[in-house]
């Protein structure tokens, strides 16, 4: 029973350190692919604070909708019999869940730090006071 016991924490341990590096992979990915997008909008006016706003939603949304579907998928698996899963259920109580769940969503909000960084390199790569002030300073060349 206690090798069971380990097998199957071990199991999760490694199903949740795979998990959070395709997770990583994947949403860097996914919005490495919005880059021009977010450029494209930056010019014609979306700023900085709200692209990355913009991005924490949406990580956030992913997460919450994966951490669903995993869910279902679980209970699904547990309802058609699989053995593992049913072990699983059985012996991890479920605050441990609650505690995996905070662990993925914790990552993803690193996650979504990282790419709100490096979106912010990549698209708001001099920042909006550089803009305002040379704008400024045209302004007032251009009346004297």
């Amino acid at each position: 029973l206690a090798e069971q016991r380990k097998q199957t924490l071990t199991i999760c341990c490694a199903a949740l350190a795979a998990v959070l590096v395709l997770q990583v992979i994947l949403m860097r990915a996914l919005f490495h692919s919005q880059t021009e997008i977010y450029r494209l909008l930056s010019n014609i006016g979306l700023t900085s604070r709200p692209a990355k706003r913009s991005v924490f939603f949406q990580v956030l949304l992913f997460t919450a909708a994966g951490q669903l579907l995993g869910l279902g998928a679980i209970a699904l698996c547990g309802r058609l019999g699989v053995e593992r899963i049913i072990h699983l259920l059985r012996y991890l109580p479920p605050y441990l869940f609650g505690v995996l769940s905070l662990v993925h969503l914790a990552a993803s909000m690193l996650c979504a730090l990282w790419i709100a960084h490096s979106m912010g390199k990549q698209v708001y790569p001099l920042g909006e006071r550089h803009y305002d002030l040379a704008l400024e300073d045209d302004g007032k060349e251009a009346l004297q």
